[in-house]
């Protein structure tokens, strides 16, 4: 039997996810991914799985830093992730590359005015969803909108419709110094009278698959209370992203220079472009064009 870390590791790489809530072990797993024979080894080695969290949370934990809010009257940096997807924006020209896109399928009534409000709830409680990349003597800083400025999409579709429709949504580029940085559209399926596909394309600069988890989680218990005529039931985040850039370049300011003379040695006879011999020649321009294989 293979290591508990090797085992982590590999159902990480599966987009599987195994955290600690108290002493109990949570798991959260794309469907597909989840084969009954992992299910079953997951609980044969949860008591092992358990133990071994426990003890990476205490080591990570035995200095403990807080991330405090930084004020937003100042230049807020770019986290280190999104320098390097501001720079490929740059570079390519507005490349769509990096759209992110998931779907939720809603059945029964819905009712559209308490759905664009819980969105516009979710838009206000996350900065990073209102942020765009502005640009001052070449360098990027973040720029949060002090307002949600977002709008609900509508259109009414043919099921087989549906597929090309996302497609073309996913591939339509985003300004990163305009924003917004967030599509979402409400699919009616025609001619079914109560089935919808909540479509959202979003920038990975601002967001990640994880976050789609978040954003599902929220809607689900904002559009709840927004139909009872309720408040928001969630409660104001203490920070945000902008404060966790803030931190990661102080963290590393005075190691960061070091690591980066270690990575210039390192790489320095790293070869050019690697011409491996193929059927056919490589192409002057990147497509990003690529295909799925499925396989079992």
């Amino acid at each position: 039997m293979k290591p508990i870390q090797e085992f982590l590791t590999e159902l990480s790489k599966l987009d599987i996810r195994l955290w600690l809530d108290g002493d109990r072990l949570r798991c959260n797993a794309p469907k597909q991914a989840l084969t009954p024979d992992l299910q079953a080894e997951i609980t044969a080695r949860k008591a092992e799985a358990i133990q071994f969290l426990k003890q990476v949370n205490s080591a990570t934990s035995s200095t403990p830093e807080t991330i405090k809010p930084v004020p937003r009257d100042q230049n807020l940096p770019l986290s280190f992730a999104q320098q390097g997807l501001w720079f490929i924006d740059q570079l390519e020209g507005g490349t769509t590359a990096y759209n992110q896109l998931f779907a939720i399928k809603l059945q029964g009534s819905v009712k559209i005015d308490v759905l664009e409000r819980a969105l516009t709830e979710i838009v206000r409680r996350h900065e990073i969803l209102r942020t765009t990349f502005k640009t001052i003597n070449g360098q990027a800083f973040q720029a949060i909108a002090s307002e949600p400025n977002f709008t609900l999409l509508t259109e009414t579709l043919q099921w087989q419709e549906l597929q090309q429709f996302a497609v073309a949504q996913s591939q339509y580029p985003f300004n990163l110094a305009v924003g917004p940085l967030l599509r979402v559209t409400l699919v009616k399926l025609a001619p079914e009278e109560e089935e919808y596909v909540l479509l959202f394309v979003i920038h990975h600069a601002i967001a990640d698959a994880w976050s789609s988890t978040i954003i599902i989680r929220e809607l689900a218990a904002l559009y709840e209370a927004f139909s009872l005529g309720k408040p928001s039931p969630l409660p104001e985040l203490p920070i945000q992203y902008a404060d966790f850039a803030d931190w990661q370049h102080q963290k590393l300011q005075q190691s960061f220079p070091e690591q980066l003379r270690y990575w210039e040695q390192k790489l320095s006879d790293t070869p050019p472009v690697l011409q491996l011999p193929s059927d056919r020649p490589r192409l002057a321009v990147q497509t990003f064009q690529g295909a799925v294989i499925t396989l079992e």
